[in-house]
C-alpha cells in the first residue's frame, strides 16, 4: 500500500504545476472573453473552472505537504466541480457554433435572393 501512496503522490507533484497552469490560463482567457455580452455567457464558465482547477492544484499540494486524507478528496471534489464547468462552456460552445452556422445560412439565402431579385 505505501508503494501505492507514493506513485499517486509522485503523479500529483508531477500533475499539480501543469493543473496550476491551466487553471491560470483559463482564468485569464475567460475574463478576456468576459468583455463582450456574447462572451460573457462563454467566459464566466471558463473562469469557474479555471478556479475549481486551481482549487484542486492547491487542495493536492496541501495534501503532499500534509498528508491529510482530506485535502486529496477536497482536490478530487474540485477537479469534478472543474470538469462540470468544463462540459458547460462546451454545450455552451456548441449551441453558439450551430446558432452562428444558422445565421450564415440565413444571410447566405437572404443575399442571394436579393441578388437574383435585382437581376443578377
Amino acid at each position: 500500500m505505501e508503494d501505492n501512496n507514493s506513485i499517486l503522490k509522485s503523479l500529483i507533484f508531477s500533475m499539480k504545476g501543469d493543473m496550476k497552469f491551466v487553471s491560470i490560463m483559463l482564468i485569464i482567457i475567460g475574463a478576456a472573453s468576459s468583455l463582450t455580452i456574447v462572451g460573457l455567457i462563454y467566459g464566466i464558465p471558463m473562469i469557474l473552472a479555471g478556479l475549481r482547477l486551481k482549487d484542486s492544484a492547491d487542495n493536492m499540494n496541501n495534501y503532499l505537504t500534509t498528508d491529510q486524507k482530506s485535502f486529496f478528496e477536497l482536490g478530487i471534489e474540485n477537479l469534478g466541480q472543474h470538469f462540470k464547468f468544463m462540459k458547460i462552456q462546451y454545450i455552451i460552445m456548441i449551441v453558439m457554433l450551430v446558432l452562428y452556422i444558422l445565421f450564415l445560412v440565413f444571410v447566405f439565402f437572404t443575399t442571394l435572393s436579393t441578388l437574383s431579385g435585382a437581376g443578377y
